[in-house]
């Protein structure tokens, strides 16, 4: 690749930010200027900007996030176009973009999507089905809000960290599955983090084809590398690992319950920014071993592995051996 085509990726995607993030801050500025005049734009400009490129900060006071507008629909749909954009990566955005012009998706992005579809869906019928009668998050609310805010649970996860309800007044089972959820995150080449939509689908696919017992690792009618699949597990057992230490970390050094620490562990892992309630209460030690599993998960495991590993030559090649599994 060379520095004038780096140039011209680089142009487009400040072109395609600059776009979306200021379709958005114009969205969210006229939805809120009766009620805050002329400071909604620059409301609306803050939130756009936080919510496409997952970060998750607001303005709206300490721990209450988005809460104010759990019964404001419009609202949220806006915030939850944002996120999701901004996890999708920005080829899939470029390539849906030509969708109308007959343009067919290419392999990465028909993964992306698709996956991304199938956990939004699951997050969605998840938290209607488990949350829908906790008066504590969305049992108050009227049929059509339970949906949106159910629809709001299941996109915040990908690393946007926004919330409409106390997070620590969710149930254990689908904190359980946020915290799956969180893992995963966005998708390669967007704003978000987790281990990426891609390597969950190719792990997925891979085991699925063994239980089959079929040779070839095959996903979207595509036959996937072996090496891209090694690449998808290590990333996943890398990240777990980070996940594991952080969280026994913090059994030894926080007065909290498990899945708390848990859950705290696996938002500073995909960079989410939500939070049961434990984070102003970690121990200096704690505040550290959540800082280094946020660098980490930004920077990538695999990456910092590769960058901080040797290299290994195989002079010795060893006989096979079989071992019994199961």
């Amino acid at each position: 690749m060379t520095m004038n085509h780096l140039a011209e990726v680089a142009r487009k995607i400040a072109a395609t930010t600059f776009a979306i993030e200021a379709a958005g801050a114009l969205a969210l500025g006229f939805i809120w200027f009766k009620e805050l005049g002329a400071r909604a734009f620059y409301l609306g400009l803050f939130h756009s900007v936080s919510a496409f490129n997952n970060a998750g900060f607001d303005l709206f006071g300490s721990f209450r996030s988005l809460s104010r507008f759990a019964e404001k629909e419009l609202v949220l749909i806006v915030f939850m176009l944002l996120v999701v954009l901004g996890g999708l990566g920005f080829v899939v955005i470029w390539e849906l973009r030509h969708f109308r012009d007959g343009h067919r998706f290419s392999f990465h992005s028909r993964v992306v999507l698709q996956t991304t579809i199938v956990l939004l869906l699951i997050g969605f019928a998840a938290a209607f089905a488990m949350e829908a009668a906790n008066p504590q998050s969305l049992g108050e609310l009227t049929v059509s809000e339970r949906i949106i805010n159910a629809l709001f649970l299941s996109v915040t996860p990908r690393t946007a960290g926004f919330a409409t309800v106390n997070v620590a007044h969710l149930s254990q089972s689908f904190l359980f599955l946020t915290i799956i959820l969180m893992f995963i995150g966005a998708s390669p080449g967007s704003t978000g983090g987790g281990v990426k939509t891609t390597s969950a689908a190719a792990v997925f696919s891979a085991r699925l084809c063994s239980i089959r017992r079929r040779k070839n690792v095959n996903l979207c009618r595509r036959q996937i590398a072996p090496e891209t699949v090694d690449k998808a597990e290590t990333i996943i057992f890398l990240s777990a690992a980070l996940v594991i230490c952080t969280t026994l970390l913090l059994n030894l050094t926080e007065d909290a319950p498990f899945l708390d620490l848990l859950f705290e562990s696996a938002s500073a892992f995909g960079t989410v920014g939500l939070s049961t309630g434990v984070t102003p209460f970690l121990s200096v030690p704690g505040k550290i071993a959540v800082m280094v599993t946020m660098f980490v998960g930004r920077l990538g495991p695999l990456t910092l592995a590769f960058a901080l590993g040797r290299k290994g030559k195989n002079l010795i090649e060893y006989p096979k051996g079989s071992i019994s599994l199961g």
